[in-house]
């Protein structure tokens, strides 16, 4: 095999998979950026034990 044929089977590799690489790399960083959003929005670890009574509870 010559060198320019490695290249033109190399270009055609790279063609074929670069979108879909590309893809799964936008879909793992929009994964860990959504996984980092919902860390930063929980206050805290749930407090084990009873939730506080909600005020239907409260009143009966």
């Amino acid at each position: 095999m010559r060198a320019f044929d490695v290249d033109i089977w190399l270009e055609r590799l790279r063609r074929f998979w670069s979108q879909g690489l590309n893809a799964l790399g936008a879909e793992l960083a929009r994964g860990e950026r959504e996984r980092r959003e919902r860390r930063e929005n929980t206050a805290g670890p749930p407090s084990p034990g009873r939730q506080p009574p909600t005020k239907n509870e409260e009143n009966t």
